[in-house]
């Protein structure tokens, strides 16, 4: 376990970091939002999948789950308007 977790560790703090770099960007690229929403996707869909093997986990981790089905949609969106706001050849 304490492999698992300090690797996650990792994942997580890159993750994360990726986010705060695109977020800093401006413009922001919309290219690095999508992939970064879709990572965050196959998260959730993983959590999904987990569900159905193995049944509801706690309610805290259905919490997460409904988040991570519900932003990254969001975040798709706001990147598809953002990019069609910005003049062309200026977006990521």
């Amino acid at each position: 376990m304490d492999s698992l977790g300090r690797f996650f560790g990792a994942i997580f703090a890159g993750y994360g970091l990726a986010w705060l770099w695109a977020a800093r960007q401006s413009p922001i690229p919309a290219t690095a939002v999508r992939w970064l929403a879709g990572v965050f996707l196959l998260g959730a869909l993983g959590r999904l999948l987990s569900l159905a093997v193995h049944g509801w986990p706690h309610g805290f981790q259905v919490a997460l789950a409904v988040v991570e089905l519900l932003l990254p949609p969001l975040f798709l969106w706001l990147a598809h308007a953002e990019e069609k706001a910005l003049p062309a050849g200026a977006s990521g």
